[in-house]
């Protein structure tokens, strides 16, 4: 099945590669996951382009002048085959190797779960006293920046909220423009978040390496406090009736179940979805308190560090300390960098979804959501195109013909698209289901839960979640699980972070988890080697899933 490579126009789902150019899916399922919609690949292309651009720039690494877009989309950090979205990794690494502390390899290796294997490049050498002064005052002014964005970003969706009920076509389109813009000052963010994060585990990784504890910083990179532990307490709150609903989707109501596609819908608009998550929650016994289990994680991660130092020569361990407090503050930045991600991409959300509203009560489109179904510039415009009806019709189904494909983890040229029911199930039991990344120690076992979307889903305590990728809206079943498998990510990917943050025994990376596992199934997990076995069927399962018991992880 070839996709069809013509003009943005008629189809934004595909792009043509060159044949020696490498991209992966790996991770980027967080940021777009599935099968996106021709506005949310448009209306997001250029902030996303020009942010990776601007935080390279910032750090001194590229001139300001190479920030500009690119003419090819191939040329792109971010492609789209098949309607889903894959990184450029010929592109991505040739920015990483050119900064000073990590390399393509490594960023690779983290983010998208490869080996990291190559060689890297030399930093350009007329760069290197701009480097020198302009990359650590970035670094360090990232965490206030950040923090600071995510407060104002929280005033400004509330204030998007009260306003588009009411708004015009012209104000909900320059809404819209708005979320763009909005976008264009955090991408940025987004890039030296995950950069620095990136920097200090590696860093982490190699000083672990040096104390006789490889492994042990899968235990230190954890136990700080995130973005999505603050939700949990307050759904924990909400479901133990000490807040109301009301102040939970004030502060959390931009979150949505893949929520960087414009057409999902948050929990603002469909606020009964939570319910069954707060009855999973309510079923928790007392000492499930995310409080309480993020105080455990914080003991955890105090004692790993002493065991670091402990282990290292005296000449390292200043380093260390210092090291220890910058992995603190940037793992926990990844978390903010996707709260205020997910905060403007339902900004954008507010204004199409008010567009789409109006145009069908002025009988222009037949659905309010047909509005996801055209691009940017077809949107925005004065009028829509003559052959808007006919667009949207085709790339519905386009879309819905994507829905039954995958793409490889990674490959070079164009894909060659995977049927999801022709992925091998696991084997019997007693086999290796399927193997990833180990990136949150411990073994657990317990029955499979299989879930593609956090409203779809009803993971109870002591259930293994096997889900395709994590992000905000996924803590609320994160929390009840005994464990995670997860298709794709690596160790400073959002379900790794999270993972070590609950301290839950995680296996990241795994490609096929979601298609190969079913639900039912009991397996034994290893958060420290990343392997997954099948150690029985569904109908082999003594105890029942909904009263199965939340199993300790074997530490």
């Amino acid at each position: 099945m070839g996709p069809r490579r013509t003009s943005i126009g008629d189809d934004p789902f595909n792009i043509d590669s060159p044949p020696d150019s490498r991209w992966t899916t790996a991770n980027t399922g967080e940021q777009m996951p599935g099968v996106l919609t021709p506005l949310t690949i448009t209306l997001t292309m250029e902030p996303a382009e020009l942010g990776l651009l601007r935080a390279f720039a910032l750090l001194g690494v590229i001139p300001r002048s190479e920030v500009r877009m690119p003419e090819h989309r191939h040329d792109h950090s971010l492609g789209y085959f098949y309607g889903r979205c894959a990184a450029n990794v010929s592109l991505i690494r040739r920015l990483f190797d050119l900064t000073p502390g990590t390399s393509g390899a490594a960023y690779e290796a983290q983010m998208f779960g490869g080996e990291g294997l190559g060689e890297s490049e030399l930093l350009r050498r007329r760069r290197w006293p701009l480097v020198a002064a302009q990359m650590p005052w970035r670094v360090l002014r990232t965490p206030t920046g950040l923090t600071a964005l995510r407060a104002e970003l929280q005033e400004w969706w509330a204030g998007q909220v009260r306003r588009m009920p009411t708004a015009t076509l012209p104000e909900a389109r320059q809404a819209a423009l708005d979320a763009q813009a909005q976008m264009q000052r955090v991408t940025p963010y987004v890039y030296l978040a995950t950069l620095t994060a990136q920097l200090a585990y590696g860093r982490i990784c190699a000083l672990s390496a040096l104390a006789g504890h490889p492994g042990l910083e899968n235990t230190i990179s954890g136990g700080y406090g995130t973005e999505e532990l603050e939700m949990a307490n307050d759904f924990w709150a909400v479901s133990r009736g000490t807040m109301p609903g009301e102040r939970f989707f004030e502060r959390h109501g931009w979150t949505a179940p893949m929520g960087m596609e414009l057409s999902a819908r948050s929990w603002r608009e469909t606020p009964e979805l939570i319910e069954p998550l707060l009855r999973s929650y309510r079923e928790l016994p007392d000492e499930d308190d995310p409080r309480r289990v993020s105080e455990e994680r914080a003991a955890e991660r105090r004692q790993a560090e002493i065991q670091l130092l402990r282990g290292l020569p005296r000449r390292r361990r200043v380093e260390a300390r210092l090291l220890l407090r910058l992995t603190a503050e940037y793992m926990r930045l990844r978390t903010v960098q996707k709260a205020c991600s997910a905060i403007v991409y339902d900004g954008m959300r507010l204004g199409a979804r008010r567009i789409g509203v109006l145009l069908h009560a002025d009988g222009l489109i037949d659905d309010p959501d047909d509005a996801f179904y055209l691009t940017q510039s077809e949107l925005l415009a004065p009028e829509l195109p003559a052959d808007a009806r006919e667009r949207i019709a085709t790339r519905r189904a386009a879309r819905d013909e994507y829905q039954a494909l995958r793409l490889p983890d990674g490959w070079t040229g164009n894909p060659v698209p995977i049927v999801v029911a022709d992925v091998p199930r696991a084997g019997s039991a007693g086999s290796a289901a399927v193997s990833g990344t180990g990136v949150s120690p411990g073994i657990v076992e317990g029955p499979v839960r299989v879930v593609t979307s956090p409203t779809d889903g009803d993971v109870r305590p002591g259930e293994i979640l096997v889900c395709e990728m994590t992000d905000p809206s996924w803590i609320s079943l994160m929390v009840v699980a005994a464990g995670f498998v997860i298709d794709i990510g690596g160790p400073v990917s959002h379900g790794a972070i999270i993972a070590r943050e609950l301290g839950i025994p995680c296996v990241i990376n795994t490609g096929s988890g979601t298609a190969a596992l079913r639900t039912g199934q009991r397996v034994r997990i290893d958060g420290s080697t990343g392997t997954v076995e099948v150690l029985g069927e569904p109908d082999e399962v003594a105890v029942p899933l909904a009263d199965a018991p939340r199993p300790e992880p074997v530490r």
